[in-house]
């Protein structure tokens, strides 16, 4: 049994080794290196970086989200964050006022949201360098609204600099 425990445990570890080692180097380290999100929501700093910062393409629109998330780290559920994005990939580069098509979610831990779209919220994200498949960085700020209670949440001084996962 011991035997077997350990050529699994070799095995995984292996595997591990040869996926990670044969990943094309973009100059960051396995966990996203230097990759950032960062806000300030409602007063409070918001400061993501390596996985817990990316951009993901949709598989169902032809658009893109770019993501900040906490939710690994904080083990409060209403202070775990996870913010988001999302702009139609055409528009490439360029200053978009959030609306149906270019929008932004603030989640919390507890399946809390608010979001853009709501009657009342806005927004502005500039995309300042867009490489589909690769990079998006830019900055954001915007005001979103409650699903449930109308309450709202300011995210100001926004910046992203992501790659694609």
């Amino acid at each position: 049994m011991k035997s077997t425990v350990k050529f699994l445990f070799t095995l995984v570890v292996a595997t591990l080794f040869f996926t990670t080692a044969c990943k094309k180097d973009n100059g960051n380290d396995a966990l996203g290196g230097d990759d950032m999100f960062s806000a300030m929501i409602d007063g409070e700093s918001f400061e993501r970086t390596g996985f817990e910062a990316y951009a993901t393409e949709s598989i169902i629109d032809p658009e893109y989200s770019i993501y900040g998330t906490n939710i690994i780290e904080e083990s409060d559920v209403d202070k775990q964050l996870t913010v988001y994005i999302t702009v139609p990939t055409a528009n490439g580069e360029g200053t978009f006022d959030m609306d149906d098509d270019v929008y932004a979610y603030v989640v919390d831990g507890a399946g809390n949201a608010w979001a853009t779209i709501n009657d009342g919220g806005s927004g502005e994200v500039t995309i300042d360098k867009f490489t589909e498949g690769e990079k998006v960085e830019g900055t954001f700020s915007f005001t979103a609204v409650s699903f449930t209670d109308g309450s709202t949440r300011e995210v100001t001084d926004g910046e992203f600099n992501v790659d694609w996962q």
